[in-house]
């Protein structure tokens, strides 16, 4: 039978108890670890970065661009540009009509929304993570985050 007999090799077989790949982010009466609150403070700035009001307005501004620069080349040029000068030239127009108030409509969406991160800021700062739990708080943070976006897209309808 195989026996392994080398005497230059550690062997670590873990701490009793311990549960590999878990990092404890919250105290056992509830309170947030230093690394708790950092990771926590950094799901709160991811979601408000991503939903920032100068981001929204760039967009909205971006859109405005897109649809001043395609109105002034005109429909023969865009239809030209995305290999639809095969169509006929009402179905040039009419292609042309209609990417245009979708970046209108993506304009006029994207400033609603600057308009309102306010509202998801509120949202996010109620929520207490040492009350509710670590994990409890950052599915909430997901949940307003979806919340709001729900809302902004039903109220600018």
């Amino acid at each position: 039978m195989w026996q392994y007999n080398r005497s230059d090799t550690l062997m670590h077989w873990g701490i009793k108890g311990m549960k590999w790949g878990v990092r404890r982010y919250q105290n056992k009466d509830g309170t947030l670890t230093s690394l708790g609150k950092k990771r926590y403070q950094e799901a709160v700035s991811s979601v408000q970065s991503k939903h920032s009001e100068s981001g929204y307005r760039s967009s909205a501004k971006m859109y405005d661009d897109e649809r001043k620069a395609s109105e002034k080349a005109g429909y023969k040029k865009w239809a030209k540009d995305n290999y639809l000068d095969d169509l006929t030239d009402s179905d040039q127009k009419s292609e042309f009509k209609s990417y245009m108030s979708e970046l209108s409509e993506n304009a006029r969406v994207d400033r609603y929304f600057a308009d309102h991160t306010d509202l998801l800021s509120k949202k996010l700062s109620s929520i207490n993570p040492e009350a509710v739990g670590y994990k409890k708080a950052l599915k909430m943070i997901g949940q307003y985050e979806n919340e709001w976006i729900n809302q902004m897209i039903r109220e600018s309808r």
